[in-house]
């Protein structure tokens, strides 16, 4: 467990300005104005409800235990949390950051979608997070630095988060799938290594994308027709530290691909062995869009 990651006994204490408050609602002035009986919230003023402790041995939290709580602030998580179900804070705007225990499992639907969070750190035992997770919320930073096992973020996870600027994947991830990235803020990204495939418009209009970096030992085999949709056209793609210049490609990466033969017999005497090597990197990373006889054409000109 990292320094800086409280448990749940510090998180209450620091709530409680060093009282153990019980499980339960709370206004804004700390007074107990809900009670949790079983898997439910008892609270006639839910408007009020500021804080949120839950359990310590609550394995599900829902969207009916926390509807109507408009001005939610804060929510101490059960140390048991095995998932967070469909559209549980959405539209919490005043939610700004939550800790997310380490054991959970699932981040469900639209489960933050058009929230107020800001940044966010997921534990290396989450195995999904679900299609629009965090579509249209605040957030500005997120990261889950490692997996436990194969993890998968769903399409559209981060559709429309204009505001974040800081992603940090895990090894583990397989797909960046489809819009998960559309429309957000950030300027670069790291590819993990596991990944084989980025799906379609999965980066489409992050318009402030310039760099997007993969490893020395990357097991990506595919990009998909309009990964990079409406990105800025000095994007630069980074393989293992060999940088190739979007500017050789035109559109966008894909459709660039199916007229790299034809500009590199043109411009062949400019280029490096580095550039070279990573020309035919791109040229294996999208073999739906490449045909043999382009491949061919291209180790042609290469070659020449």
């Amino acid at each position: 467990m990292k320094a800086n990651k409280l448990n749940y006994e510090e998180q209450v204490l620091i709530l409680g300005d060093g009282t153990m408050l019980k499980p339960g609602c709370y206004d804004e002035c700390l007074n107990m104005i809900g009670r949790f009986n079983d898997c439910n919230i008892e609270c006639n003023q839910k408007k009020d409800v500021s804080y949120v402790i839950c359990p310590e041995s609550l394995e599900g939290v829902t969207e009916e235990m926390f509807k109507d709580m408009e001005n939610l602030q804060k929510v101490i998580l059960s140390k048991d949390l095995k998932k967070i179900e469909s559209y549980t804070f959405a539209y919490k705007k005043k939610l700004t950051n939550i800790q997310i225990p380490d054991g959970l499992e699932i981040i469900g639907i639209y489960s933050f979608a058009n929230s107020g969070l800001k940044s966010i750190e997921i534990p290396s035992s989450v195995k999904v997070i679900e299609h629009g997770a965090f579509y249209s919320s605040d957030l500005e930073s997120f990261s889950m630095p490692k997996a436990d096992d194969v993890v998968n973020i769903e399409d559209i996870a981060f559709l429309y988060c204009n505001a974040l600027e800081s992603v940090i994947l895990p090894e583990g991830l397989k797909q960046i799938n489809r819009d998960i990235f559309g429309c957000c803020g950030f300027e670069k990204i790291t590819i993990p290594d596991s990944v084989v495939e980025i799906k379609r418009s999965a980066f489409k209009r992050a318009f402030n994308l310039r760099c997007i970096r993969f490893g020395k030992n990357t097991q990506i085999k595919n990009i998909s027709n309009n990964a990079f949709t409406d990105t800025k056209e000095e994007l630069t793609f980074d393989f293992g530290g060999v940088k190739m210049d979007s500017s050789l490609f035109f559109e966008n990466f894909c459709v660039r691909l199916k007229t790299i033969a034809g500009y590199i017999r043109k411009n062949k005497p400019t280029f490096s062995k580095e550039e070279i090597e990573c020309i035919r990197k791109a040229i294996e990373l999208s073999p739906d869009l490449v045909s043999k006889d382009l491949t061919n054409k291209v180790n042609q000109a290469l070659n020449a």
